[in-house]
Parts: C-alpha cells; structure tokens; sequence
C-alpha cells in the first residue's frame, strides 16, 4: 500500500533513487558527438581534443595574440621575437561570404532568376535551403 517504504515496487524488485557523489558527475571521457549537437558544441568538443577541423574558405587569419597582450599582424616583427608557444592564431569566421557564395551557387545551379529569394540556414547535418518567388510560392 501507500507509505510503505521507500523506492517504487517494478515487479518483485524495489527501485531507489541515487544521488551521485562529486567524483561521479566527473565525466573524464571525452563526450560523444551527437547528432544534435550544433554545430559550436562540436567545434568546442575539437578544440578541446586538439582535433578542430574547419572548412577551407570558411576561416580567415585575423592576427596572433601573445599571452596577456595585443593581437598582432603574422608579418609584424614584434611576433618574429615571440616564442612559438607563446602565441595563438586568432581565426575569424567569414559568415557573409560563405553565405553568398553557397546562395550564388544555389542560383546557379537550380537555374533561378533574379525574381527568386534563397534563405540559407546553416546547420550541421546539412543546409537548409528555401527558394521563393516574388509572389511567394
């Protein structure tokens, strides 16, 4: 009945709830990468692992960055001084173009005209492509 005891009766086994300890929540194995994930999580998820992969035409060299200081153009010789594991790579990611060139090449290739409107959303199992006309088919 009700009130019995603790847990939830399954059958002949009772059921209890666990509530982990500090060292258990750790989780020291690396994430698994889930199809939900976006596109940010999983280039975190690299980064962490020293594994980052990105799309050639996607990404621009903005400068390096020393430890503590300003960003720093690759040719300055202020960064010729520095040692190699003093400094980072600072990469900035060139949205609008990628943007226009998938959307030219869509134009292109489906043989649309001026008249047709093509919305891009990126996402990370595919883009997601809408062309409409300008009477809104």
């Amino acid at each position: 009945g009700k009130g019995r005891g603790k847990g939830m009766k399954t059958g002949r086994h009772v059921l209890f709830a666990k509530r982990k300890a500090e060292k258990e929540d750790a989780n020291t194995a690396p994430l698994k990468v889930r199809k939900a994930q976006s596109l940010k999580q999983v280039q975190q998820q690299q980064a962490a692992a020293c594994e980052l992969t990105l799309r050639a035409r996607e990404w621009r060299v903005l400068g390096a960055r020393v430890q503590g200081g300003p960003m720093l153009p690759l040719g300055s010789l202020e960064l010729q001084r520095v040692r190699p594991d003093q400094a980072t790579v600072v990469l900035v990611y060139v949205d609008d173009e990628v943007r226009e060139r998938k959307r030219l090449r869509i134009v292109e290739s489906w043989g649309l005209d001026e008249t047709w409107t093509v919305t891009i959303r990126v996402r990370r199992s595919g883009d997601q492509i809408t062309a409409r006309r300008a009477d809104g088919k």
